[in-house]
């Protein structure tokens, strides 16, 4: 019998990535925690991968109230965060596992039937090597491509293109109302589906984006979102470009 696997995260195309990359297994989702919470009770997982910044309910309290009721199946949260101090957080607080975005297919695939297996081990926290690449992180990208077939993959990055088209202009939008707090979250889901799919240039821009909000440089936002638009479309259209030579 396959084991079960749990997927909780708000975004779409995460939760497609990771279903893509885990198709093996008996997969079930929800778009946040009080969803998560739901799917449980009504069919049991034999592990759970867990996004944190969720609405609603965030994966540190869904995992809370998931450890109070006594489940003990192993809980991976999945983030962008990436220190060393911030692995010791979640696994003190109860996850059995961290796992930092980006993470190549593979890796995923390693670290969750590890923790199916009847042997499983606490493992430590899973980082991506940043490469050097300008464009595109070409590792995760022939990574992705060994567990999907060429429909799939280019549909999965196709979701990722749409939905980040439509990112950009709510952007625009929340400009206007200085809602710095929303792009902010806007920013960060565009840094970690981008780092899934291989857009590293994109997700690097976004982290810095996201860092300057965080840290309340508000001046020339205006000047420096447009020039971070024009980078993720040209980003899309190399990789456009790219996948049409591959085709030829």
């Amino acid at each position: 019998m396959k084991k079960r696997v749990l997927i909780v995260d708000d975004n779409a195309v995460n939760r497609k990535y990771l279903k893509t990359v885990l198709k093996d297994y008996d997969l079930t989702e929800a778009e946040n925690g009080i969803e998560a919470l739901e799917q449980f009770d009504t069919t049991a997982a034999d592990l759970i991968l867990m996004d944190i910044q969720m609405p609603v309910m965030d994966g540190m309290e869904c995992m809370k109230v998931l450890r109070d009721k006594n489940v003990s199946i192993p809980i991976l949260a999945i983030t962008a965060f990436s220190g060393n101090e911030d692995r010791d957080k979640f696994i003190n607080e109860g996850f059995s596992d961290f796992l930092a975005k980006p993470l190549p297919p593979n890796t995923i695939r390693t670290v969750v039937g590890n923790w199916l297996s009847p042997d499983k081990q606490t493992l430590q926290v899973y980082t991506n090597k940043k490469p050097d690449y300008s464009e595109f992180d070409l590792d995760i990208i022939e990574d992705l491509k060994k567990y999907l077939t060429e429909n799939e993959y280019k549909k999965l990055v196709a979701d990722f293109i749409d939905e980040t088209k439509i990112f950009l202009n709510n952007i625009d939008l929340l400009t206007n109302k200085d809602d710095f707090s929303s792009i902010i979250r806007i920013l960060h889901t565009i840094k970690g589906n981008a780092a899934s799919l291989g857009f590293y240039r994109l997700s690097k821009l976004s982290a810095v984006l996201e860092a300057k909000l965080k840290n309340e440089q508000f001046q020339n936002f205006s000047d420096n979102f447009e020039a971070f638009k024009s980078n993720a479309y040209a980003s899309f259209e190399a990789f456009k470009t790219q996948l049409n030579r591959n085709d030829d």
